[in-house]
């Protein structure tokens, strides 16, 4: 089965899109495969370009926080004050303040 051709989404936006992909693969049966039940559906729904902003629209929302924890743990001693607070205020945001 091949993607949809045309759009009839035109001017969504990447997160309504991504919106709906979340939705449609919530769809997916206990004991189902995603081939079998999932991608035809994303396919009926999106162009492949839709489906490549949607998912890309997810993957950069996804917080660093790996990231984040080596950047405080690689802060000397005497980082001033804003950079500091800066960084506990971001951890609180993303929920990995230890």
């Amino acid at each position: 089965m091949r993607f949809r051709e045309h759009s009839v989404k035109d001017g969504w936006s990447d997160w309504q899109l991504a919106c709906l992909a979340v939705d449609i693969r919530g769809m997916t049966r206990y004991g189902g495969t995603f081939k079998a039940e999932v991608e035809p559906l994303l396919r009926e729904e999106f162009t492949a370009e839709e489906l490549l902003r949607a998912d890309a629209c997810l993957a950069a929302s996804v917080p660093d926080t790996g990231r984040l924890t080596a950047t405080e743990n690689r802060l000397d001693p005497a980082a001033d004050n804003d950079t500091r607070w800066l960084t506990e205020r971001l951890q609180d945001r993303l929920g990995t303040a230890g």
